[in-house]
């Protein structure tokens, strides 16, 4: 592009302001679609007691952020090959909280009064998605996108010590956090986050949710451990029906009862671990989420559902589990022989 004029004119020009309902979706981050927070030390202030200011915890700001594109089509990644705003990034060292800084701690990152009143799921809908294992789930979902699919759901190990609990269903709370060494938010600061952390998850979305949470330390993710007796007790209260981690839990006698847990490791310290970020984009065990995702989680992992699909996500199961039948009787049935399996497989096409 050109610009004509003297460079003196020029440099006296200024930008035209920056409306907030014009302001980008860097890296995947949603953005308020109303004026820019406070900073941490005047918000710690109204929480202690010092500043001038009393507002409450319980007031949110006056406007509400956007949703900031579908869950098919937003930032939490391309599915199915579709357009998306920013590339895909799911290495150890990737910092989706960079692009807002530390002292802008946004407290109601999102809420049910959003686009997601729109798409959010009944009752009925989301128990049936709970009668679902989640590789059955990731089944159904190739159905509905008519292929493979490669994105959207949990690729590194993890390890859940509650094999038992059923499938969990909900709406993703996400946020990143670090152990390896000290926050640099500490004293009032650090208590606001940590207070406006915990509303977050409480109000920050549709319900019931499940926690998706990032560690930032990269090869020494998991170095301590956020999630034990107390965080798992606490969120439960909340009304979170799990978390899904690549970091570290512990205190697994002590846990909360029922509470699902799909972790990157076990570990027995807690270290200097602190919570970097919150209601941003993640990336889980190759998962990449982002607050308010349908997220669908048990012993094998993780994978989210595009809620404009969720509703004929058991349609699908029920077309998969057919297909299969034939194969699985033949393999069971007494008498079995190479020709059997062989006619079987030639009905249904490519059911693994």
């Amino acid at each position: 592009m050109t610009l004509e004029g003297p460079p003196e004119a020029l440099r006296q020009r200024k930008a035209p302001p920056l409306k907030s309902s014009a302001m980008p979706n860097v890296a995947g981050h949603r953005r308020w679609s109303g004026p820019i927070p406070k900073p941490l030390s005047s918000m710690a202030d109204e929480v202690s007691g010092t500043g001038k200011s009393k507002a409450s915890l319980a007031e949110p700001p006056a406007a509400q952020p956007t949703r900031g594109g579908s869950v098919r089509t937003g930032p939490c990644g391309p599915f199915r090959g579709l357009p998306h705003k920013a590339p895909l990034q799911t290495d150890p060292g990737f910092r989706p909280f960079r692009h807002r800084p530390q002292d802008c701690i946004v407290p109601y990152p999102l809420s049910p009064t959003t686009e997601f009143t729109r798409t959010m799921l009944s009752a009925a809908d989301l128990d049936a998605l709970r009668a679902l294992d989640t590789p059955t789930v990731c089944n159904a979902l190739e159905v509905v996108a008519g292929g493979r699919l490669n994105t959207g759901f949990t690729t590194d190990p993890l390890v859940c010590p509650f094999p038992d609990l059923p499938p969990i269903v909900g709406y993703a709370r996400t946020g990143t956090v670090r152990s390896q060494f000290p926050s640099d938010v500490t004293g009032s600061d650090a208590t606001r986050k940590r207070v406006a952390y915990y509303q977050y998850v409480a109000e920050g979305g549709p319900t019931p949710q499940i926690v998706v949470l990032q560690d930032l330390d990269g090869p020494r993710a998991g170095f301590g451990a956020f999630w034990g007796e107390v965080n798992s007790n606490m969120h439960k209260a909340l009304g979170c029906l799990g978390v899904v981690t690549d970091g570290c839990i512990r205190d697994i006698p002590d846990w909360a009862h029922g509470f699902q847990a799909i972790a990157g490791s076990v570990k027995p310290a807690h270290a200097h671990v602190h919570v970097v970020d919150f209601g941003c984009q993640v990336s889980v065990a190759g998962m990449v989420v982002s607050s308010g995702d349908l997220v669908h989680a048990d012993r094998h992992g993780a994978a989210v559902i595009p809620a404009d699909e969720a509703r004929e996500i058991p349609k699908a199961a029920a077309e998969v589990a057919a297909k299969e039948k034939v194969i699985l009787d033949v393999c069971r049935a007494p008498g079995f022989t190479f020709d059997k399996l062989k006619r079987a497989l030639i009905g249904p096409e490519d059911v693994h």
